[in-house]
């Protein structure tokens, strides 16, 4: 008998170099040998989608903090490739339970990956958000109000490469579809490669559909609009821990 697997297993990039700064969007810029590597308030309207392929993913984060009598707007996304080309295949074979021929079962991967981290201030009137669906359309590069990343890693060398480039142009709208809401209370933590978003507070958010492009490429989505209704919630990314 005979299996055919694909493995798209997602390797840690905990080991990549830090670069010397990193801007904060609320507070201070802080050096790359603190934990904390952003920080943003979030009171307001709120907006997330991801999607993904056999090949690559993208999410999506943005938020408006409304208090303080000025209203800005925080941005953070991250996404992965593979090189297709990479794609590297191989057998193994296993004893079957109860007896009987072996099962050889063919295993492939890419080795050859890449990550891009983005996070930052972005201008206020580049998103907005009313009842049940909300817009952005913005383009992000490195720079002191923003953050970027790309990681590559190579599996056949077990080298990681990182550099400051990448961004592009982001232009998505949500509109809420009913399917299911959820409620926040406390810390709510997600790691992405190197980096960990943690979002500490409580906010309402409702199941919506995304679409639009990103990055020179169209992106249907499940998403959510969000509410900090009328508090306000601390959003941070930091260090992922390594493994």
């Amino acid at each position: 008998m005979s299996l055919s697997v694909l493995s798209v297993a997602f390797v840690s990039l905990a080991a990549c170099g830090n670069a010397d700064l990193k801007p904060s969007s609320d507070g201070p810029t802080v050096t790359a040998s603190q934990a904390l590597t952003s920080h943003a308030k979030w009171s307001g309207g709120a907006a997330s989608a991801s999607y993904g392929t056999e090949f690559g993913g993208t999410y999506v984060d943005v938020s408006e903090n409304a208090s303080g009598g000025t209203r800005t707007a925080w941005l953070s996304y991250n996404r992965w490739s593979v090189d297709p080309t990479s794609k590297t295949c191989w057998t193994e074979t296993y004893p079957p339970k109860g007896g009987g021929d072996p099962i050889t079962v063919e295993i492939c991967d890419y080795t050859r990956r890449s990550w891009e981290y983005g996070y930052g201030q972005i201008a206020a009137a580049d998103f907005s958000m009313k009842a049940g669906s909300a817009q952005l359309a913005t383009s992000v590069a490195n720079g002191a109000n923003f953050y970027i990343e790309t990681c590559t890693f190579d599996a056949s060398t077990q080298i990681y490469a990182c550099t400051n480039s990448g961004g592009g142009a982001i232009a998505l709208t949500w509109h809420k579809n009913g399917e299911s809401s959820q409620f926040q209370n406390g810390v709510s933590e997600n790691t992405y490669g190197k980096y960990m978003w943690r979002t500490t507070g409580q906010y309402r958010g409702l199941s919506a559909d995304a679409s639009g492009t990103a990055f020179g490429s169209a992106m249907t989505a499940t998403g959510w609009l969000s509410s900090s209704r009328g508090g306000t919630v601390s959003k941070d990314i930091v260090l992922a821990p390594k493994p």
